[in-house]
């Protein structure tokens, strides 16, 4: 075995001021000897010891460092497949040197580098493949010892998320059993190995591009700058009861036309993988609807504003039932000079409806003669290039907040 011998290596600062010398000798003039035994480990190509021989000026608190010694040097203390988890004082890993504290003595010391096996736990995400039956991966990340497979489901989330094509079903990630049982303790941590592990997550997934709701809170990301514009259809996972909610414009608007010439989603329907008519409710939500600017005109009353899709690219709106909406309207701005009630929407361009059905109540902020019109069909003020199918839109009922009912004015408001 090779034996390092370094000289002159002088240390101007850690902690203190010691001159630190390597090479072969006894304790004395050349300095206090601490010998590091590699025990299988490689330092600048030696695979024995190091001997490095410290001066400390008098006074100073005699402590050493771990190998390099040099703050400038490159070389690490190396064993491949290993990483060097501490230095200790003896053979059998009982006492462990903490070069923050302890200090040397004249007879100087032995300290040998303990070694522990280098481990990748990981986790791989994918999908089982329906024609094969074998697991296809998707993603891998790294598998914290440290945290349960719930404590690390959102990064899992996102890493499972990158499939071209389809979106993931986000509550769908589960281990698989086999690796459930192999790698996992009691406390739901992963067991320590002396080998790697790859632990196999199963996730489910949708062909095409969605933006899936599966509560209330899921609404607010209709707003955001993230989802829109991105040719993604809202995927209704269950019935959602919003207990009254009031939901910003995102709703209102998610089918409108956005700055691009294209609709901000291209469409809601119910999650139906089998095909067996499943027709799912947003139910007991509220919206605002205003007129912004000061151009005088009319103000359609009515759950959705524009539903706009393009020629080539409808908007699709089937199997979807909305519940006890409300349409709040203030008609205290003057620029309105008169307002429509529709059940669903004011324009519909473009767009395909079919098995909707909705039921809803306008609230005025107050009664005005001669002011509200019912829209030219019960569900919408205008139409163009529109197509409806089995839908069920009820004529919504209409009031002040105090209560008071207000009938419609057929025709067209002067």
């Amino acid at each position: 075995m090779k034996k390092i011998k370094l000289f002159g290596i002088l240390l101007l600062t850690w902690l203190c001021a010691a001159c630190v010398f390597a090479g072969c000798g006894n304790s004395g003039n050349m300095g206090i000897k601490v010998t590091y035994k590699l025990c299988g480990g490689t330092f600048l190509n030696g695979e024995d010891k190091v001997e490095v021989y410290y001066k400390f000026p008098e006074g100073v608190t005699r402590r050493i460092r771990p190998l390099p010694v040099n703050d400038d040097s490159q070389a690490e203390v190396e064993r491949l497949g290993y990483i060097l988890s501490g230095w200790y004082t003896d053979e059998d890993y009982t006492s462990e040197w903490n070069f923050d504290y302890d200090t040397v003595g004249d007879e100087g010391v032995t300290l040998y580098a303990k070694w522990e096996r280098e481990v990748e736990y990981l986790y791989s995400i994918g999908y089982m493949d329906k024609e094969t039956s074998e697991f296809v991966g998707v993603a891998a990340m790294e598998a914290s010892r440290y945290l349960t497979f719930k404590d690390s489901l959102d990064k899992l989330i996102k890493a499972a998320d990158k499939r071209d094509g389809y979106t993931l079903i986000t509550n769908s990630l589960r281990l698989d059993e086999k690796d459930e049982a192999a790698y996992f303790n009691e406390k739901g941590l992963i067991k320590e190995s002396e080998t790697n592990v790859l632990i196999k997550v199963y996730a489910d997934y949708i062909e095409g591009n969605y933006l899936l709701l599966y509560e209330a809170s899921d609404f607010k990301k209709l707003s955001d700058a993230e989802y829109k514009g991105k040719g993604k259809t809202l995927l209704l996972m269950n019935d959602i009861d919003l207990g009254g909610a009031s939901l910003t414009d995102g709703f209102r608007n998610a089918f409108a036309t956005g700055n691009n010439g294209t609709p901000n989603f291209c469409g809601i329907h119910s999650y139906d993988p089998e095909n067996q008519g499943v027709v799912y409710a947003i139910k007991n939500f509220a919206v605002t609807c205003e007129k912004v600017g000061q151009i005088k005109g009319s103000l359609t009353a009515s759950v959705f504003g524009e539903i706009a899709g393009g020629e080539d690219n409808k908007v699709k709106i089937n199997n979807v039932r909305f519940e006890n909406a409300v349409v709040n309207v203030d008609v205290g701005n003057e620029s309105i000079t008169s307002v429509y009630v529709s059940a669903f929407a004011d324009t519909i361009r473009n767009a395909e409806i079919s098995n909707v059905t909705i039921t809803s109540k306008v609230i005025m902020s107050a009664n005005r003669e001669n002011y509200f019109y019912k829209a030219e069909k019960d569900f919408a003020r205008e139409l163009e290039n529109a197509a409806t199918d089995g839908c069920d839109f009820t004529a919504p009922e209409v009031e002040t907040k105090k209560g008071e009912k207000i009938e419609l004015i057929d025709g067209t408001a002067e």
